[in-house]
C-alpha cells in the first residue's frame, strides 16, 4: 500500500529542495565575466578559465558519482556545497593570480560533479524509501524550480548589491548563501553517515555497460540540447550588454526570464503530468528554431526568444531526467549512471563552447547562436530515428 504522506509534509524533501535553491544563489555568476575583465584577464584568459572548468568537469564526472554511490548522495552534496563555497572565496581573493584562480575554477567544477547526480538520486532514493515514486517527476520539478528561481533571483540581486557594495559584496553574498546550504543539508548527512553500514560494493563493469547502454538512446541525444543552451545562457547577458543595455539590466533580463521559466515549467508538470517522452523532440526542435532566429531579433525580442528557449529546455530536461531515472535498474550504481548521462552532457557543452567561440571571432554572437542551434536540431532528429529503430526492434521480436 502506498503511503499517503504528501510533499509539504517531508521534511527531507523540503531539506534537499532549500539545499538546491541556497546552493544555486549564484549571484556572481551572470557578471563573473565583468568581473573578470575588470581585473585584466583577456578573453582568451577567460576562455582558458572555462575550459579548465569543463574539462575539470570530465574528469570528475564518473568518479564522484561513484563516491556518492558508495559514501552516501546527501554527504555529496554537503561536500559539493562547501566545496562551492571554498572556491567561490577563492576566485574573489586570488583573482590577481591566473594559476590559484584556474585551481578555484577547477575546484568549482568539482562541487557541481559532486551536486548534480547526487541530488536526482538522493530524491528518488527517498521517495522509493517512502513508496511514493510515482510523484518522482512533480517533486523533481520542484527541485529545478527551486534552482532556476534562486538563479533567476540571484541575477535580478546582482545589478543593485553590485552598485551598494561593489564586487565585494557580490562574492561574499555568494559565499555566505552556498555556505548556509551546507548548514541546511548537515542534519540529512549526519542522519545518512548513521544509517549507511559500510559498502564495499565496486563497479560491476558488465551491469554498469547495461546501464549505459539502456540510457544512450536519450542520454546521448538530448545532451545535444545543452551544447546549445549552456553557451546561450552564459553570454547572455553579455549579448545583451551588447545591445545597448546596461550590465545590471542585462543580468535582470536574464534572471527575469529564468524565473518565469522555471514557473512556467512547473505549471506544464502540474497541469500535464502524464506528458509523454515522446515529446523531447518536439520541444528540442522548437529550441533549435528560436536560437538559430536570433540574427532577426530586435534586443527585447531577444530576450523573450531566450526566455521561450529556456523553458523548451528545463521541461524536456525533467522529461528525460524522469525518463533516465526510470531506465535505471541498478540503484546501487544510481548516481554513478546519472554521472554518466551528465558526462555525455558537458562533451557536448565542450563542443557548443567551442563552436561559439570559433564563429564568434569572426562573426556576432547572434550568428554564432545560429551556429550552435545545430546541435539540438541534430539531436532531435536522432533521438527521432533512435526511437523508431528501438520501436521497430520490439515489434519484430514480439511478432517472432
Amino acid at each position: 500500500m502506498r503511503s499517503t504522506q504528501t510533499f509539504p509534509a517531508d521534511i527531507t524533501t523540503q531539506r534537499l529542495t532549500l539545499f538546491y535553491f541556497l546552493v544555486s544563489f549564484s549571484v556572481e555568476r551572470g557578471l563573473f565575466v565583468f568581473f573578470l575583465k575588470e581585473n585584466g584577464y583577456t578573453l582568451i584568459e577567460i576562455g582558458l578559465l572555462q575550459t579548465a572548468f569543463s574539462v575539470s568537469l570530465f574528469l570528475f564526472e564518473l568518479p564522484s558519482g561513484y563516491l556518492a554511490d558508495k559514501f552516501g548522495r546527501v554527504a555529496a552534496l554537503a561536500a559539493g556545497g562547501l566545496l562551492a563555497t571554498t572556491s567561490l572565496s577563492g576566485q574573489f581573493i586570488f583573482v590577481a593570480c591566473l594559476p590559484l584562480t584556474t585551481v578555484f575554477f577547477i575546484t568549482h567544477a568539482l562541487s557541481f560533479s559532486l551536486i548534480s547526480g547526487s541530488l536526482s538520486s538522493a530524491l528518488h532514493q527517498h521517495l522509493t524509501t517512502l513508496d511514493v515514486l510515482h510523484r518522482y517527476s512533480s517533486h523533481y520539478a520542484a527541485l529545478q524550480f527551486a534552482g532556476s528561481l534562486s538563479l533567476g533571483l540571484a541575477m535580478i540581486a546582482a545589478a543593485p548589491i553590485l552598485s551598494l557594495g561593489g564586487w565585494t559584496a557580490i562574492y561574499v553574498t555568494s559565499v555566505f548563501v552556498t555556505g548556509l546550504s551546507v548548514i541546511v543539508i548537515f542534519p540529512l548527512a549526519r542522519q545518512e553517515a548513521s544509517a549507511l553500514t559500510a559498502s564495499t560494493h565496486s563497479i560491476k563493469l558488465t551491469i554498469f555497460i547495461k546501464e549505459l547502454v539502456a540510457i544512450a538512446p536519450i542520454a546521448i541525444p538530448f545532451a545535444m540540447i545543452h551544447a546549445a543552451m549552456t553557451p546561450y545562457f552564459l553570454y547572455a547577458s553579455s549579448s545583451f550588454h551588447e545591445a545597448g543595455l546596461s550590465k545590471g539590466a542585462a543580468s535582470a533580463a536574464v534572471g527575469i526570464a529564468e524565473i518565469l521559466s522555471a514557473i512556467a515549467v512547473l505549471c506544464l508538470t502540474r497541469f500535464l503530468p502524464a506528458t509523454s517522452k515522446h515529446s523531447i523532440p518536439t520541444l528540442m526542435l522548437l529550441t533549435s528554431v528560436v536560437i538559430a532566429a536570433n540574427p532577426l531579433y530586435s534586443p527585447y525580442v531577444a530576450i523573450t526568444a531566450f526566455l521561450i528557449a529556456n523553458t523548451l529546455t528545463l521541461w524536456a530536461t525533467i522529461l528525460t531526467n524522469n525518463t533516465i531515472n526510470s531506465t535505471i535498474k541498478a540503484e546501487h550504481l544510481r548516481t554513478t549512471t546519472l554521472s554518466a548521462a551528465a558526462f555525455v552532457d558537458m562533451l557536448f557543452i565542450s563542443a557548443g563552447f567551442m563552436t561559439y567561440g570559433f564563429v564568434a571571432e569572426s562573426y556576432s554572437s547572434s550568428i554564432s547562436l545560429l551556429a550552435v542551434s545545430i546541435f539540438p536540431l541534430a539531436g532531435a532528429i536522432t533521438l527521432i530515428a533512435t526511437t523508431k529503430t528501438i520501436s521497430g526492434r520490439k515489434s519484430s521480436a514480439s511478432s517472432s
